[in-house]
């Protein structure tokens, strides 16, 4: 089977995703590490983990009961949980523009407009002004494709400080039960079981190729709300093939290839990578490809049917104008996907910042960031033209930038 196969590529993200829910510092989040190092080791590189503590909530249960029925959510991180017993209020619906006090022992209701429609400090302000108002809880409930219930990311500084009140998040399907609840003020249920863990281990992944002073890095998120088969999975899985492509295809440059956890808490392990002392400097690496969310996953229908050909269109390829051309180049047979130069986001904006050359995706797709997100979000067939693409764009990069020849490479 050839390493850059899409059957190969499938049947790691069918094996990352059955893993389980990949939550940071959990234990399915170190068996993702242990697995992905098992890999790399096969593959032949020098493999070791990033590992640290941190404060983690293992989440049991989190419901909104109205009308006698409970409606499925997750807590917007840190979770405050209802440590005493589940929350019971009257419902109201937020007034941005009305008087706090009518918030005083009512849970709240807030309808964004997106699953992000201000700032995190902004939201953060307005979540401590409401509970500051006597507030006994907040529902969120925001627009996404699909309707289902969003993990929201912690995009500052992880705080590991619980929200003063129980916030959670809704799916906008349930929007209308709860916005009439709301409207007539009726009775609330708000429950959030879980875990206080102040001693969870986080676990990152570091593979290493060493051949010479030049370095080509590949890095991809390996944590996130869910099963996440078609946000991480793809990453995850390219990642694994283009390191025992590059294993098979000597002589070359020198290869990094980072796994991290921490990506949903502000992105914890690429920041800790970024300041790693084994990390090549900018001006030794030829390039770094992140692989970001979403990479290769197929569109979906408004009403929930995958299609069978294509890609999701917010399939986001940038890279710094230095290596354009070559990303421009290698994609021309991939028409969904349009590099350009211009603002990244996330950790490949990071990567960038320090000064790297770089490219990488990211995106969402229809079930992104919700309890549907299984391998059926992404296809052999959609895989396979993206992994040759990015060995092309190596390969290219090194022979422009590098002191290797593009003949010196396999398939």
């Amino acid at each position: 089977m050839k390493t850059l196969s899409g059957e190969r590529l499938f049947e790691d993200v069918i094996t990352y995703a059955r893993l389980g829910i990949h939550r940071t510092g959990t234990d399915v989040d170190r068996r993702t590490a242990d697995w992905i190092a098992g890999e790399l080791a096969v593959a032949g590189l020098d493999t070791r983990f990033d590992e640290w503590r941190l404060r983690q909530f293992v989440l049991q249960r989190c419901t909104m009961e109205v009308y006698g029925r409970d409606i499925e959510g997750i807590p917007l991180w840190f979770p405050k949980a209802t440590v005493s017993g589940p929350v019971r209020a009257p419902f109201h619906l937020f007034d941005d523009h009305g008087p706090k006090s009518d918030m005083a022992g009512r849970i709240v209701l807030m309808l964004p407009d997106s699953k992000v429609d201000t700032s995190e400090a902004e939201q953060a302000i307005r979540m401590f002004e409401l509970a500051k108002a006597g507030a006994l809880g907040i529902v969120i409930c925001p627009r996404t494709p699909s309707g289902e219930v969003f993990g929201h990311n912690v995009y500052a500084p992880y705080n590991q400080e619980p929200w003063p009140i129980p916030v959670v998040m809704a799916g906008w399907n349930d929007r209308p039960a709860l916005i009439v609840a709301a409207e007539r003020q009726d009775e609330i249920v708000l429950t959030v079981e879980g875990r206080d863990d102040s001693q969870a281990l986080a676990r990152s992944v570091i593979g290493q190729l060493t051949r010479g002073d030049q370095w080509v890095v590949v890095s991809t998120p390996q944590s996130g709300w869910f099963r996440c088969g078609g946000e991480r999975g793809p990453g995850v899985a390219l990642m694994l093939a283009l390191a025992r492509w590059a294993a098979e295809t000597p002589p070359g440059p020198s290869y990094l290839f980072l796994c991290n956890s921490g990506h949903e808490l502000g992105m914890i392990g690429m920041d800790r990578i970024l300041t790693w002392p084994g990390l090549p400097a900018p001006e030794q690496v030829i390039g770094w490809l992140h692989l970001g969310s979403s990479v290769a996953t197929r569109p979906w229908t408004s009403d929930g049917r995958f299609s069978p050909q294509g890609y999701s269109g917010s399939n986001n390829l940038v890279a710094s104008p230095d290596l354009l051309p070559v990303i421009q180049t290698s994609f021309a047979g991939l028409p969904d996907f349009q590099p350009r130069a211009g603002e990244a986001r996330g950790e490949l904006a990071r990567v960038l910042a320090r000064g790297y050359s770089g490219f990488g995706f990211f995106g969402g797709h229809y079930h992104f960031h919700t309890d549907r997100d299984g391998p059926e979000n992404t296809a052999p067939a959609l895989l396979e033209p993206v992994a040759l693409a990015l060995a092309e764009a190596i390969k290219t990069m090194i022979e422009q930038r590098g002191d290797q020849p593009a003949s010196a490479f396999g398939d």
